[in-house]
């Protein structure tokens, strides 16, 4: 947060990229896969404000979700979450 005010509040921002190892396992039922370290999918707040008061601290914000992560919905190594909308024709 900065010391900035908006409505009284301190405004921010976040960006967050991130990096994936995943790996899913289900040992019971012999299912493993693994997917490459690599860039996924990116969070942005743009907008993000804090109120402070003697007894607590209160948030809000605006977030934006960039599926940048590769996926393929035949491929077992997705590192993003995907196409949020899917055309069904």
């Amino acid at each position: 947060m900065s010391d900035f005010k908006i409505l009284g509040a301190n405004y921010g921002a976040l960006a967050f990229p991130a990096w994936s190892d995943n790996r899913f396992e289900v040992p019971i039922l012999d299912l493993g896969s693994k997917s490459d370290f690599g860039f996924t999918d990116i969070y942005f707040q743009p907008i993000n404000l804090g109120w402070h008061t003697s007894r607590a601290d209160f948030t809000a914000g605006v977030g934006i979700y960039a599926p940048t992560g590769s996926y393929d919905p035949e491929a077992e190594d997705n590192l993003g979450l995907g196409e949020l909308l899917t055309d069904h024709q």
